[in-house]
């Protein structure tokens, strides 16, 4: 099914030939430089909570001391119980040109270990760009998509969904001054690409001028300079001679390019990819460890019976004119299954069978002084096992033959027989290989 859903994402994706590809207007590639949104961020306190705010904690409680001695009450911090409230940080981006009134959404995330924001009211919170100046305050109900119910600590359930301790507020924060934007610096409009080109600046340099009039010029894979006639600068013509260059069409280059997130297994390549004639051969090798205990069981009743012991740790049988007690001798090594007995300090166990020398780290397992079940006689033995096992798949030599079109390398490596993280490795040899004319990118 990986195979299957690959190929066809390609092929339907990119097989169209390069000439076919649809145009792209400038607004969709490109933004104008000086008409962006900015970052606002506040510190904030949101109450209401029922009991489901910060726990006991200094940031809380000096937060709630110092908010309500705006209002003119004092009170010692310590002695505050604030269960119901949380410490919040409040962001926003406000828009270019806003003007003083205007709405924008703000984002409410907790700071401390409150459980949820759900039925929250957020206070004033002044926001604040990177030179500290307030250009938007926010308030208001806070909206969570999450939400925590139930009751903690031992014998206590939880349920929780989402993410109860992050909400916002839709058009939460008015804004309180304009932040000053001049799109027209001495005449000029500059266009600034999102993805950095070369060849696509160039191109919609050129289509500018083809489309509007010849004053554009590409002065860096990122900026095409736009000189704006002396008619279209005048205040009340300047947004239709922006909405005409942001409507203007040409097709954007893009380098060839492979992105694989191998933590998903997720390979996508753009039209421009092409391999080289090469041969691949790919296989998988799979080693298996696999480690057990055996225990080795006397049988019943024989507690009194003669034991199988090694005098001085060579390998032996006891004599069967042992005493009536099936008393083994203190200094004799322990034998299961005809093999000895060998233990490391850890207490690990093994069976070597009799002329075999034990792994370095190991000693026979001596018999104590005594003897029936409580001595050295007859008893259960547990020893570990560990079997390896190594597996490889056989493949064959393949030759891919040039391969120009995204769709033709996806349907030729899909013969292969390989799954998308064999991809992977693939793509990453070839590149080696120099049959690869791509740009990987790992994520």
């Amino acid at each position: 099914m990986w195979k299957i859903a690959l190929m066809t994402i390609c092929v339907g994706l990119f097989v169209f030939p390069d000439g076919a590809r649809a145009q792209s207007r400038v607004k969709d590639v490109a933004s104008i430089q000086g008409a962006r949104d900015n970052q606002l961020v506040g510190y904030g306190i949101v109450v209401g909570l029922n009991g489901e705010g910060d726990s006991d904690s200094i940031l809380i409680h000096q937060t709630v001391a110092n908010m309500v001695k705006r209002f003119g009450v004092t009170v010692n911090a310590n002695s505050l119980k604030a269960k119901n409230a949380a410490t919040v940080m409040v962001t926003a981006k406000i828009p270019s040109n806003s003007r003083n009134g205007d709405k924008i959404d703000v984002s409410v995330s907790s700071m401390a270990d409150a459980k949820s924001l759900q039925g929250g009211t957020l206070l004033q919170t002044p926001l604040v760009a990177p030179d500290g100046t307030v250009y938007a305050v926010a308030q208001g109900s806070v909206f969570v998509g999450g939400i925590y119910a139930g009751v903690g600590g031992p014998g206590g359930a939880t349920v929780t969904k989402n993410i109860p301790t992050a909400g916002a507020i839709p058009g939460g924060a008015l804004v309180e001054r304009e932040i000053p934007t001049n799109l027209f610096p001495n005449g000029v409009l500059e266009v600034v690409l999102r993805e950095h080109d070369f060849t696509s600046a160039v191109r919609m340099a050129n289509a500018i001028n083809e489309q509007i009039g010849p004053m554009a010029q590409a002065v860096s894979n990122s900026t095409v300079q736009i000189f704006v006639p002396r008619e279209a600068q005048v205040e009340s013509r300047r947004m239709e001679f922006i909405a005409r260059v942001e409507n203007v069409v040409f097709r954007p280059d893009a380098a060839a390019r492979i992105v694989i997130n191998e933590r998903t297994g997720t390979i996508v390549a753009n039209s421009r990819i092409r391999i080289d004639r090469v041969a691949v051969s790919h296989g998988n090798l799979t080693v298996s460890i696999v480690r057990s205990q055996n225990v080795s069981q006397p049988n019943s009743f024989t507690g009194n019976e003669t034991v199988n012991v090694i005098p001085g740790g060579a390998t032996a049988a006891a004599s069967a004119s042992t005493s009536a007690t099936g008393a083994a001798s203190a200094g004799t090594a322990v034998t299961a299954n005809g093999n000895t007995v060998y233990e490391n300090e850890a207490g690990g166990q093994i069976q070597v069978p009799p002329g075999t020398e034990p792994p370095a780290g190991y000693r026979p397992k001596m018999n104590p002084a005594g003897g029936g079940q409580n001595g050295g006689g007859v008893r259960t033995v547990v020893t570990d096992s560990t079997t390896t096992k190594v597996e490889e798949e056989k493949k064959n030599f393949v030759v891919l033959d040039d391969l120009p079109t995204v769709d033709e390398v996806a349907t030729a490596l899909n013969t292969l027989g390989v799954t998308p993280r064999d991809m992977m490795s693939i793509f990453q040899t070839m590149k080696q290989a120099g049959a690869l004319q791509a740009e990987l990118v790992l994520q």
